[in-house]
């Protein structure tokens, strides 16, 4: 289950229904949208530190005026380089559609919405709208985000990134322009998609490479972790009770999951996922998401033992690695 979700909204991709359904299903995060300083869907308060309350305007700015205990749900058109240095790329979620569709999709929207006299040749010829999708994702390969989703496969897709967040997530269509009969039939007709993908020629190579081999992808970055080796972390025992630190990998840049192992049996499973400045500060983490915080007495409670065992040992899930400082002396 993801503690922040950075949902990256491509426009004209399905997006706003996508919106919606984490809006409903993980909305006891802390919600923030970013759409523009001029966008009244803004959250206000984020408009108004962009300008007046001395945020920077990046991910660490963002943290540190907005941070909360439950997480972060953050939404909006943005650039992806913009927060990737403060989230961790797991957090990131986008939709993607067929360059060629979506901009046909976004012209439409134009001419519908601002009655826009533009033709559909020109609208595509203009290069802003032509590498919309590229420029989004400058400075960052979407291979690294923790879940990409296609318009073609949206059902199947939002079912998987229901799994990936932990909430159950639906969404109903929501935006869909209707076509004129002239542009629907340009847009099906094979020889016109054949002279506007030279236009998109950008865009579709980021496309293509993420709808032939995103699962591909992510599944050999991941397969990295099994080199022990490269684990690192710490484990201390904080005032209140509470098992703290944090725990990375040098050559895989993911979220772990630990284990709490308490008077011989596993009392719980926690993720690395809390951010934390100084291990962005310090060079161990990149994003400086990696830290770890467990209210052990609660947690020994709930697992009905109402007496504090003499050590806790914390462990990256599925293995016998202890981080340093394990086991935690705990009386």
């Amino acid at each position: 289950m993801l503690r922040d979700i950075v949902f990256l909204h491509v426009p004209k991709t399905g997006g706003s229904a996508v919106r919606t359904a984490l809006v409903r299903g993980c909305g006891d995060r802390r919600v923030l949208y970013d759409y523009g300083a001029e966008e009244k869907q803004t959250t206000p308060a984020l408009r108004d530190a962009l300008y007046r309350d001395g945020f920077t305007g990046d991910g660490v700015g963002l943290r540190r005026h907005f941070g909360d205990r439950r997480g972060l749900l953050l939404i909006g058109h943005f650039h992806a380089d913009k927060y990737w240095d403060a989230f961790h790329p797991d957090s990131f979620v986008t939709f993607l559609r067929d360059p060629i569709d979506r901009l046909i999709s976004e012209y439409n929207h134009y001419v519908e919405r601002y009655g826009a006299e533009l033709e559909l040749e020109a609208f595509i010829e203009t290069t802003r709208f032509s590498r919309h999708v590229s420029d989004l994702f400058r400075g960052v390969d979407p291979a690294e985000f923790g879940f990409v989703g296609f318009t073609d496969t949206f059902e199947d897709d939002l079912r998987a990134l229901s799994e990936k967040v932990g909430h159950p997530l639906s969404a109903l269509r929501e935006n869909e322009g209707t076509y004129a009969p002239g542009l629907r039939e340009k847009a099906e007709d094979p020889v016109f998609r054949k002279q506007v993908r030279r236009f998109v020629s950008v865009d579709h190579a980021v496309y293509r490479r993420l709808r032939n081999r995103y699962d591909k992808l992510r599944a050999r970055r991941l397969a990295g972790l099994a080199e022990a080796e490269g684990y690192r972390g710490r484990v201390r025992l904080a005032p209140g009770g509470r098992l703290v630190g944090y725990a990375v990998h040098r050559a895989v840049e993911a979220i772990l999951e630990l284990e709490v192992h308490a008077g011989g049996r596993l009392v719980t499973r926690v993720q690395a996922d809390r951010f934390r400045p100084w291990l962005k500060s310090s060079g161990r983490s990149r994003s400086g998401v990696a830290g770890f915080d467990v209210p052990l007495r609660r947690l020994l409670l709930a697992a009905g033992r109402p007496f504090l065992p003499a050590t806790a040992s914390v462990r990256i899930a599925g293995t016998d690695i202890e981080l340093p400082g394990s086991p935690v002396r705990l009386r």
